[in-house]
């Protein structure tokens, strides 16, 4: 009779991810669960093959997922669709709405048990996405309903770095079973836009919009075309950006921990925590911009807007 493993409390933190696959965590055996608690081993070695030994896309936030896709003759759509009613759409969400997305693709990975059968060790290869959005209750109303308001605190982040891992798990006595992982950690890139203010006016043939923010980008090669104004400063626009991979934009370290104790023969407790650890990102290479500026939206009604460009002006950037 197999095992039924009843975890009592697991701690996954994932930088920007309070919630992971529970289905891996409880299939014994596979060697993705390792990636969850550094203290579970499979059953025997492996060696995975390139991205399809394992891809796993986790989502969290404070939305559940029936909160933003209906079904509408017989198919999902978003909350956002015509065919949802702004009520329905709008019952559901909260002042301050959260999500996050984070994608890990394995590049490479194989692990081994040692020669005593009990300690198992690992290296696992990585690409991580971890994304991060917050978005105001006014911002979804203005979207279904098209009225007039005042929004504040829009806010996207997005990370990409690449995870090298070495895991060892080995057990202390013969209830209670320890792992942990090493990863060393090379920035790819990220961006930070924070709209701090999105205040929109709804007219008969035109939208209008006064807003301010920032952006905050590091990428090592990227770089924009810049064009000075009357003021002494520059103006730049996102779309013309001028990018040519020249290395890593940061480096980092971080530690998963874990531990299983088998409190009876059908009942383990686990316990793991992951990802404590940084990225340093390369001052150098990161671009920040801030903008103060009215847009204007052309296209009345409910018509799709068509959005007039909008310049950030950078700061520290040298032509």
């Amino acid at each position: 009779m197999k095992k039924r493993i009843l975890t009592l409390v697991a701690v996954l933190l994932a930088s920007a991810a309070a919630a992971q696959n529970t289905t891996a965590y409880f299939m014994e055996g596979t060697t993705f669960r390792s990636q969850l608690n550094p203290a579970f081993a499979p059953l025997q070695g492996y060696v995975n093959i390139p991205v399809l030994g394992g891809v796993s896309v986790n989502m969290n936030g404070n939305l559940s997922l029936d909160r933003i896709l209906y079904p509408v003759n017989g198919s999902l759509v978003t909350l956002l669709d015509g065919a949802v009613p702004a009520e329905t759409a709008l019952d559901g969400l909260h002042s301050r709405n959260l999500l996050g997305l984070d994608t890990r693709v394995n590049l490479i990975g194989f692990g081994s048990f040692t020669r005593n059968h009990r300690n198992f060790w690992s290296f696992d290869l990585n690409l991580r996405v971890m994304t991060e959005t917050h978005l105001p209750y006014e911002l979804f109303d203005f979207l279904k309903r098209g009225q007039s308001t005042t929004i504040r605190d829009i806010g996207v982040y997005a990370e990409s770095f690449i995870e090298a891992g070495f895991n060892y798990s080995m057990p202390i006595t013969d209830k209670l079973y320890v792992g942990a992982r090493a990863k060393f950690l090379v920035g790819a890139g990220r961006a930070h836009l924070n709209i701090d203010r999105f205040d929109v006016s709804l007219n008969e043939d035109s939208w209008t919009a006064d807003a301010s923010g920032r952006i905050d980008v590091t990428a090592a090669g990227l770089d924009f075309e810049t064009t000075p104004t009357s003021d002494g400063r520059e103006t730049f626009q996102l779309d013309d950006a001028d990018y040519s991979f020249k290395g890593p934009a940061g480096y980092g370290f971080a530690l998963d921990l874990g531990a299983t104790y088998q409190v009876l023969p059908d009942l383990q407790v686990s316990l793991a925590v992951n990802d404590l650890g940084f990225i340093c990102w390369s001052k150098s290479d990161t671009r920040t911009g801030v903008m103060n500026k009215d847009l204007n939206f052309e296209g009345g009604g409910h018509r799709r807007p068509r959005c007039a460009r909008s310049g950030f002006r950078p700061r520290g950037i040298r032509v």
